[in-house]
């Protein structure tokens, strides 16, 4: 059903949020990829994503250290249209 696919999506992305904040990367961008199998529009799902990458390209928290991402929405966006998938996303040890 829709609600309950609605459900999961949201857990996924709060799992996502927790490991991200935990600065655990590689099962932040599980979850989020998981919310994104249930929804592949899911901005809250690509802006996590985004997150993940920045964040092991400068360190744990990325998005802070990148002001010019106005919105999780514009970032989302940008990126969503450069790829269709963040599966392949490498994670370089910091």
């Amino acid at each position: 059903s829709v609600e309950l696919s609605s459900h999961k999506i949201e857990a996924c992305l709060g799992m996502g949020d927790l490991a991200w904040t935990q600065g655990r990367l590689t099962a932040a961008m599980g979850w989020y990829n998981r919310a994104l199998e249930l929804d592949p529009f899911s901005v809250n799902a690509w802006w996590g994503l985004a997150k993940v990458g920045l964040s092991s390209r400068g360190g744990h928290p990325g998005a802070a250290a990148t002001p010019h991402l106005a919105t999780p929405q514009l970032a989302a966006a940008s990126l969503f249209r450069r790829s269709r998938s963040f599966s392949c996303i490498s994670l370089r040890t910091v």
